[in-house]
């Protein structure tokens, strides 16, 4: 049977995963509103620099042209299957073929095992920015007209926490920018420039969008994981109340029983009569 010390202590343990827990999610929510926002600026930028590549044909790579893939998990748990749905999905990409395969976070080479070239998450805007540049210029071994580059992320969380993977190809045009009349340098070197920076730009905004989902799915664990602390901690404290009930009554019979006792040896020695001074 447990005893009341035990149930105390569990109650203890429970009120500290809970504060844990709480921090977390406070943390988780803040960071949330803060990459949704970097996402949205990104996603933006992206769109400019797509119509900018539009206006140079040569700057698109084939539609048949050899996939680089880049997978995008994190180095940090408490995400629930975060790491596990965006390896399913970069196995999938992988058996159509690629010429190259790169892992952003350890969490996700972990499902995915060896292989693949393996680059530490990004925690900040710079670090991504960074990021992206540090991919981009491994992925620029391979002529960027003439390969596609295909980013595998989780792009968003559904309101059960299941992470929604997909994989971002080679966007379709937008509106076209109309190119200079007078260009002071040719156009081949422009399209050159042009598609690097489209590509930077696709990767900023992967790394954001997949950072926001993140801690998205991060603030949903720990949501989940402070709701149930909260009903172990009811639970906990529902059985301590009846664990001192129980000792209150126990004591409350024992006082009884102690004083029924009492009075009878009191009764019988009053009722004895005293021969010692007959």
């Amino acid at each position: 049977m447990t005893t009341l010390r035990q149930l105390e202590d569990r109650l203890r343990a429970w009120q500290s995963f809970r504060g844990i827990a709480g921090a977390t999610r406070t943390l988780a929510a803040a960071q949330s509103m803060h990459w949704v926002e970097v996402a949205r600026r990104a996603q933006a930028h992206l769109a400019r620099c797509l119509a900018l590549r539009d206006a140079y044909p040569g700057s698109r790579p084939s539609t048949d042209a050899p996939r680089l893939l880049v997978g995008l998990g994190s180095d940090l748990g408490l995400c629930g299957p975060f790491n596990r749905a965006v390896a399913e999905r970069l196995s999938v990409e992988q058996s159509r073929g690629f010429l190259a395969c790169a892992v952003v976070g350890e969490r996700l080479r972990a499902h995915m095992g060896a292989g693949a070239l393996v680059l530490p998450a990004a925690t900040s805007f710079e670090q991504a920015q960074n990021l992206a540049t540090q991919l981009e210029l491994l992925l620029s071994q391979a002529s960027i007209d003439q390969t596609r580059l295909v980013l595998v992320l989780a792009a968003g969380i559904d309101p059960d926490g299941r992470p929604q993977v997909t994989a971002w190809n080679e966007p379709e045009s937008t509106i076209a920018m109309p190119r200079p009349l007078l260009e002071l340098v040719e156009p081949e070197l422009t399209a050159t420039a042009v598609a690097s920076l489209t590509r930077h730009a696709r990767l900023l905004a992967a790394l954001a969008r997949s950072a926001a989902s993140e801690t998205e799915a991060r603030w949903r664990t720990m949501n989940r994981a402070h709701e149930a602390a909260d009903r172990r901690i009811a639970e906990q404290e529902r059985e301590i109340r009846k664990q001192r009930q129980e000792l209150v009554t126990q004591e409350m019979l024992e006082a009884r029983q102690g004083a029924r006792a009492t009075r009878a040896v009191t009764g019988g020695l009053a009722a004895t009569p005293d021969r010692q001074y007959r």
